[in-house]
């Protein structure tokens, strides 16, 4: 049950809550004295609020994670291709052969170590 944040706005309860919380937000930068009756100078600034993206709306990734993103695939494909059939047993290859992805619940605790081991932040 591992939702993305982008997944949890497409709800309408959250996109309210969401509006909700942003609402209570600006308020703490309100300033109710009696002798300004202003904003202070961060709400002040001119903000526009993030809407709620509906189903339409396209997302692309940043240079960072694109490149973040191609790094991680580099070394599931080592995984795979290298460090399974040297390191690990017959069972772990025989799931690998059978189509098994990282996140089988035999693979995974061997593919985080794999990661810790090349310094995967």
């Amino acid at each position: 049950m591992n939702k993305k944040f982008d997944d949890l706005l497409e709800d309408d309860l959250a996109c309210f809550l969401c509006a909700l919380i942003a609402f209570a937000l600006f308020f703490r930068y309100v300033d109710l004295s009696p002798g300004r009756r202003c904003l202070s100078a961060v709400a002040a600034m001119h903000v526009t609020p993030r809407t709620c993206p509906g189903p339409g709306d396209l997302w692309q990734p940043s240079w960072q994670e694109e490149k973040r993103e191609a790094e991680y695939e580099r070394l599931l494909e080592r995984f795979f291709e290298e460090y399974i059939p040297r390191y690990c047993d017959e069972r772990i290859n025989q799931l690998a052969e059978a189509g098994e992805d990282e996140r089988h619940p035999e693979i995974e605790p061997l593919f985080d170590g794999f990661l810790k081991e090349n310094e995967w932040r």
